[in-house]
């Protein structure tokens, strides 16, 4: 008996507090030290545990296998065969609940937190890292990644790397699906700027190697049903021309088997239709002599239902007298040269001398084209003696020649002049 006794004290001495063991269970008022000493928590355990049956700790009775009513050190591994651990569970009200890591002496709160918030059922809950470290979320094996919203697959990622929005499935590396009917897709750039243009997406084609002409990035236009696809019908390409800033825009429609670019916009801003290397500023290819460039056109009424009729004008209505008072010229097109012509990467820095001898030499080797040796004959629109009518003006006041004036007042004449022939041959 004596020996119980003393056994029981010395239990008493070594946990710091008073030994309940009535009933089976071990209550324990005071702190408990598992393989350390002294303690400065109320269950200060260094080592593996296993528990099994109730221990109360700084509370009496123990309703749980382990009740511990105060801060708790655990420096080892702690194993339980139960299916969960809960935060705050024994806790009423609205009250943060969260698991903190610390695995470093700089961060000596957290390195990695865990945390749901107070306020209420609809708070919101945070994963924080702390350290200028990667913050990893990865499955070891082949596995997918998933994000859910609502219950649903929102994000997935495949264990190849791909990466599917609105879809558990992505095809390419990045595959964006909306079940919706809306539009899958948008790119914004948001900024305070009213004037210009700025590019809202960037795409890029990458080569390890040295780039040549016609290497470039491009958008494919696909069309899928029930039956078969994605099949390509169309795209925009835009490709490499002459340098590594210089570029060529390329307008793709397909025919079957027929997949070639319709119309290109060079790197000076020419448009070739059905060619992609346009000589003019607008180049239509026709395939023979007899091809025409449009097969029909659209006529447009003009009689007294869409004209208001001023007066009928008399046979002699001064329209000879006034173009016999028109010179004629015999002319040749001036062969303009832009800005952008003789601008390049090397000629930014030329002076602005330097850059009129440019401009001068691109002119004279201009005009050895054909279309600027032609001989021509016309009016000028500086001749003082120019009726209104054929005159038209664009909104800087610059002038041109009104075609439907010009026709209108050319029948009157030739009306008169055929009226004073009559009355020639009379005689």
């Amino acid at each position: 008996m004596r020996k119980i006794i003393l056994c029981l004290v010395l239990v008493c001495v070594f946990i710091g507090g008073s030994l309940f063991a009535a009933d089976g269970d071990l209550k324990v008022n005071g702190s408990v030290g598992i393989g350390i000493d002294p303690t400065t928590y109320k269950l200060d355990v260094n080592g593996t545990s296993a528990l099994r049956g109730n221990v109360g700790i700084g509370t009496t009775p123990s309703t749980y296998n382990l009740d511990v009513n105060g801060t708790s050190a655990l420096r080892g591994t702690v194993w339980t065969s139960g299916p969960n651990i809960e935060v705050c569970g024994l806790s009423t009200g609205n009250n943060y609940a969260y698991i903190d890591f610390r695995g470093d002496d700089t961060y000596t709160d957290y390195g990695l937190r865990l945390l749901r918030g107070n306020g209420g059922p609809n708070t919101s809950s945070e994963l924080s890292h702390r350290g200028i470290g990667a913050l990893v979320i990865q499955t070891v094996d082949s596995a997918p990644l998933n994000f859910r919203t609502a219950s649903a697959d929102r994000v997935a990622i495949t264990s190849s790397g791909n990466v599917g929005i609105g879809t558990t499935a992505p095809a390419k590396k990045l595959h964006v699906i909306d079940p919706t009917g809306t539009w899958a897709l948008r790119a914004t750039r948001q900024g305070t700027g009213t004037t210009g243009f700025g590019g809202a997406a960037e795409l890029v084609l990458h080569t390890s190697d040295d780039m040549q002409d016609g290497f470039g990035p491009g958008l494919m236009l696909s069309i899928q049903d029930n039956g078969a696809g994605p099949n390509y019908i169309g795209g925009v390409y835009a490709t490499r021309e002459g340098s590594d800033t210089s570029g060529k825009l390329h307008f793709l429609t397909r025919n079957g088997a027929d997949w070639n670019s319709r119309m290109a916009i060079d790197k000076r801003g020419y448009v070739g239709v059905g060619t992609g290397t346009p000589a003019n500023i607008l180049s239509v290819l026709q395939y023979s002599a007899t091809d025409p460039v449009a097969d029909s056109w659209t006529a447009y009424p003009c009689d007294r239902t869409t004209k208001d009729v001023i007066r009928t004008l008399p046979n002699q209505s001064g329209a000879l007298d006034r173009l016999l008072a028109v010179d004629l010229y015999e002319w040749k097109r001036k062969p303009l040269v832009s800005d952008e012509e003789i601008k390049t990467d090397v000629e930014k820095v030329m002076t602005p001398d330097e850059l009129e001898r440019r401009r001068q030499d691109l002119s004279a080797e201009k005009s050895k084209l054909p279309k600027f040796q032609a001989i021509r004959v016309g009016v000028m629109l500086d001749d003082p003696n120019i009726p209104d009518e054929i005159v038209s003006l664009d909104g800087a006041g610059k002038k041109g020649l009104d075609l439907v004036g010009y026709i209108g007042l050319l029948h009157a004449t030739i009306k008169e002049l055929a009226l004073r022939v009559q009355e020639l041959e009379k005689r």
